[in-house]
C-alpha cells in the first residue's frame, strides 16, 4: 500500500506510486462509447481501422496518442486537478505517462489504414507491473513534470493517491491491482468513437488473461461509461468521490473475470 509523503527525499517515490493510481482511473475519462464491435479479437478490422499491440511505437505515434488524450481530456476535472489547473502541463504529463506505460506494459494502436493516422490508443500493464513505479519509468518525463507543480498540488496528489490506493484494495482486493491486467488508458478521437475500438482492445487483452486465469481491471471517472463497461462484461466493484478546487468527480472500479466470458 502507498504511504504519505513524509519528507523531500521521499517525494519522487511517493507521488510516483500515486501517479499509478491516477492513471488507473484515467482509462475511461474519454467519452469513448464503444457500443458496437466491428473488429475481430485478433485485431483484424472489418473497416479501414486496425487495432494492434505495437511493440515499439514511433515518436509520431506517441505524439498522436498525446493529442488523442488531449482531445478527450482537456476539460476533464481530474486532468485539471492533477495539473493544478495549469493546462500547459497536460501534454508533458500525458507524454510521461504514455512513455512509462510503453516501457512497463503494452501499447495498442488504433490506426486508420487509409491515412496512417492514429485514431485511438490503449495502455495496459500486465500482472506484476505498476505504472511509474521505477526510476527508469519516472525518468521518461514524470519527474520533470512533477517538479513544476506547486506544493499544494503535489500534496493533492498524495491525498487522493492514498484514498485511491485504499479504494482499489477494498474493491479489487489487497493485491487485485498488481495481479490483474490493468488497463490504464483507452482513448479514441471523438469522431471515431462507437466503432468498436475499445471492444477490440479488451478482447485482445482478455485473450492473454485467459491463458493464466487472470483478471482484467480498470477504473473510470465518467458515469456515462459505467453501463458501457458493464455491457462489455466488467463488474462494477465500487465507487468513490474526489473533491478538488477544479471540480469534483467520481471514480469507479471494474474487474472482469477473463475465464468467465
Amino acid at each position: 500500500m502507498p504511504h504519505f509523503l513524509l519528507g523531500h527525499a521521499e517525494r519522487k517515490r511517493h507521488f510516483t506510486i500515486f501517479l499509478c493510481g491516477f492513471f488507473f482511473l484515467l482509462i475511461a475519462l474519454a467519452h469513448l462509447a464503444s457500443r458496437t464491435g466491428c473488429f475481430t479479437a485478433d485485431g483484424e478490422a472489418m473497416s479501414h481501422i486496425t487495432v494492434k499491440h505495437t511493440l515499439n511505437p514511433s515518436e509520431e505515434q506517441i505524439e498522436e496518442a498525446v493529442e488523442v488524450f488531449a482531445a478527450n481530456m482537456f476539460d476533464d476535472p481530474a486532468t485539471k486537478a492533477f495539473c493544478g489547473g495549469d493546462m500547459s502541463l497536460m501534454h508533458p504529463f500525458t507524454r510521461a505517462g504514455i512513455r512509462a506505460g510503453i516501457l512497463a506494459g503494452e501499447f495498442y494502436a488504433a490506426t486508420d489504414e487509409s491515412t496512417g493516422r492514429l485514431v485511438g490508443y490503449a495502455l495496459c500493464l500486465p500482472p506484476g507491473q505498476v505504472l511509474l513505479s521505477t526510476p527508469e519509468q519516472r525518468a521518461l518525463g514524470f519527474d520533470d513534470f512533477f517538479a513544476k507543480l506547486p506544493k499544494d498540488v503535489q500534496e493533492f496528489w498524495g491525498t487522493v493517491g492514498k484514498r485511491f490506493g485504499d479504494f482499489l484494495a477494498d474493491t479489487l482486493g489487497p493485491t487485485g491491482r498488481i495481479d490483474s491486467w490493468y488497463m490504464n488508458h483507452i482513448f479514441v478521437l471523438p469522431e471515431w468513437q462507437g466503432q468498436g475500438i475499445a471492444t477490440s482492445v479488451i478482447a485482445q487483452v482478455r485473450e492473454k488473461a485467459v491463458k493464466n486465469g487472470d483478471t482484467v481491471a480498470l477504473s473510470a471517472t465518467n458515469p456515462y461509461n459505467v453501463p458501457i463497461y458493464q455491457a462489455l462484461g466488467f463488474d462494477l466493484k465500487g465507487e468513490m468521490m474526489v473533491t478538488s478546487a477544479w471540480g469534483d468527480y467520481p471514480i469507479y472500479a471494474f474487474s472482469l473475470d477473463a475465464t468467465a466470458v
